[in-house]
């Protein structure tokens, strides 16, 4: 008994000790010396692969494989596999990496870009070997792995090393080139120079990534499906004239020179991306128009963890303001991924704390665009509450871009988020000194309404709409009338009789001819309403589709309005406001148009947008501190 406990005491002590969690385990290729595993580190929580091999079955190269480890952990290269940690237990040899999953498996569905692209990665990391003295020894197809980003990096570094005696005597021990394709190949390590391994190996592994090496023997002087931009080169490096031999720093050089084989406007946008070449304007611009062009050359992993962070890095830095209709593109090619919500919801929320307005605009127009596919934490109560913050900044364009995303999330956002922080909000908006941005808060109230909670809806459109029919601005009366019949199947006859038809009745004789007609339309509506409920007829509940608010929301202006000669109005079209509609269509159901465009210059006989604004605030009050001014506009909605 007592030994039973000690047992059980040593496994479960090991258990404790062991630093990963392992996880699924990942198929490699047949005959493969690892055993690899999708886990993570205990202490952590990072997230990583694990590669495990037996001591007993090889000591030799569990030896070597440590030490190169060891190596591996001080001397780092992207395109080297990263190294995270190691472990050696009584039986096994772990080393945790960065994630990584064979190439092999995704080989058959790559292009050429993307093999030309990974080829190129695979010669800069043996050039950084070249450059340390040291050599791999092992470069083949079986050695490549895929990282997070799905590009290639180089792995298996069992024979790496400068010493050539070791090396031959392990690479004879391994023989990594097993196959009938690859004798040839085996010969040619073991008796060319030492300096010449890396050489040899990687003009095979070009080989078998363009053609199939398990039919035939292979002769490295042939191109068959090899490009022939790179075979021209690629044959120098095996050639056994030493005056024409090159090495694979020679190689690698040739390749990058202007018009080389790697040199095409994917490897540049690649190379950039990974040197984060974006405080450049001129650069930013160049990294911006070849994602543009190249973006369904590049695989989803590769834009998630490698292109977003540079994108939202320009953002922030505001080096560029082109990139938010791209980044949304990217968005909507990764939405399914895993870590969506974190490589993009989390970072975009960031990028709208500390970017600047002209960026904030531009992101919030287009999550209002793309409103669609946004993750939870661009619809959370602290988003939310960020957006609403934004209309306390002097931007009447980030203003009228935040009115829009309201419109747009109002059914994703909280209960808690809609009746208060929303209709707070929009009841110090409809107090803004611009008249635009008046008359899209009324009619993005009337757009949210069917998702307010009952007891809420009818008090706030009361208040609201009865505010908004004195407007001195006839579009914002106007737009209040829309709201006002789009909303009415909300109220009853008797709210209709007692709160609504005293606001609109003065509206009839009002100068406006558009104004004359729409109240008249309305309040016809309104009395057949009464009518019908004075003869007894059961007043029924009718539920207002979103769709029915599509037409009168945000439409764009384009021709200047005449002026009006109502003594409870201004005269003209502000100066600085983009002109409202003014058809005079009979019955016309014409909408609210809000235009953040300017016009370059003003009719001399109308006033100015500040002399209306500042005449139509001193009508609510001659306090010149705002805020209070809009709390109690808070407090008058019965917030």
């Amino acid at each position: 008994m007592d030994f039973l406990k000690s047992a059980a005491s040593l496994i479960s002590k090991a258990n404790f000790m062991f630093p990963y969690d392992l996880d699924q385990k990942v198929p490699l290729a047949i005959g493969s010396l690892w055993t690899l595993h999708n886990g993570r580190i205990k202490q952590t929580g990072e997230q990583c692969s694990i590669f495990s091999i037996p001591i007993a079955a090889n000591p030799e190269l569990v030896k070597l494989t440590e030490q190169s480890a060891d190596q591996l952990k001080v001397i780092r290269h992207p395109c080297i596999i990263k190294i995270l940690a190691t472990y050696k237990d009584s039986t096994t040899l772990y080393i945790a990496t960065e994630v990584v999953r064979p190439l092999i498996d995704e080989l058959s569905s790559s292009n050429n870009y993307h093999k030309i692209c990974g080829l190129w990665r695979v010669a800069s990391a043996l050039f950084f070997l070249e450059e340390q003295n040291l050599i791999h020894g092992n470069v083949q197809l079986s050695s490549i792995y895929l990282n997070e980003s799905y590009e290639w990096v180089l792995g298996d570094f069992f024979l790496a090393g400068s010493n050539p005696n070791t090396f031959k005597k392990n690479f004879q021990i391994l023989n990594p080139f097993n196959s009938l394709a690859s004798s040839g190949v085996r010969d040619l390590v073991l008796h060319r120079e030492f300096s010449q391994v890396d050489c040899i190996e990687f003009t095979y592994l070009v080989y078998q990534v363009f053609n199939s090496t398990n039919t035939k023997a292979v002769d490295l002087n042939q191109r068959e499906n090899i490009p022939a931009s790179i075979h021209n080169s690629l044959k120098k490096l095996v050639s056994q004239d030493s005056k024409q031999r090159i090495s694979i720093s020679e190689f690698l050089r040739l390749g990058e020179r202007p018009g080389g084989f790697f040199r095409s406007n994917f490897i540049v946008l690649v190379d950039m991306i990974n040197k984060m070449q974006i405080q450049d304007p001129a650069d930013c611009q160049k990294l911006f128009e070849l994602l543009k062009t190249n973006l369904t050359f590049l695989s989803p992993n590769y834009l998630q963890k490698k292109v977003l962070p540079v994108i939202f890095l320009s953002l922030k830095s505001g080096t560029s303001t082109s990139a938010s209709e791209l980044l949304f593109s990217i968005a909507f090619t990764i939405k399914d991924n895993k870590d969506f919500e974190k490589d993009f919801g989390i970072p975009l929320l960031s990028c709208l704390k500390t970017a600047n307005n002209r960026v904030r605009s531009l992101l919030v127009d287009a999550l209002y665009k793309h409103n669609d596919f946004l993750p939870p934490t661009l619809t959370s109560d602290d988003a939310f509450l960020l957006y609403c913050n934004f209309v306390r900044l002097d931007d009447p364009k980030l203003k009228f871009s935040a009115i829009l995303l309201y419109s747009a999330i109002a059914s994703k956002i909280s209960k808690k988020a809609l009746n208060n922080d929303l209709l707070r909000t929009l009841a110090l908006l409809q107090n803004d000194a611009q008249p635009s941005i008046r008359i899209n808060s009324i009619i993005c109230l009337g757009k949210i309404s069917e998702y307010l909670d009952q007891h809420i809806r009818t008090r706030v459109l009361v208040a609201a709409l009865s505010k908004s029919l004195k407007d001195p601005i006839a579009d914002a009366r106007k737009a209040t009338l829309d709201v006002m019949l789009a909303t009415a199947a909300y109220f009853s006859a008797k709210e209709l009789a007692t709160k609504f038809l005293p606001c609109i009745v003065p509206l009839l004789v009002d100068d406006n001819e558009s104004l004359r007609i729409s109240s008249e339309e309305v309040t016809q509506k309104f009395l057949n309403r009464i009518k019908d409920f004075n003869e007894g007829e059961e007043e029924t509940s009718v539920e207002v589709p979103s769709k029915s608010f599509l037409n009168i929301f945000f439409r764009p202006a384009s021709t200047p309005r005449p002026k009006e000669n109502n003594a409870n109005q201004f005269e003209g079209i502000p100066k600085n406001q983009g002109s409202f509609d003014s058809e005079k269509t009979k019955r016309s159901s014409a909408n609210t148009i809000l235009s953040l465009e300017r016009s370059d210059a003003a009719p001399s006989d109308v006033e100015t947008e500040d002399q209306l604004d500042e005449e139509w605030m001193q009508e609510w009050d001659d306090n010149d501190n705002v805020e209070e001014e809009l709390n109690n506009e808070v407090n008058n909605w019965g917030l």
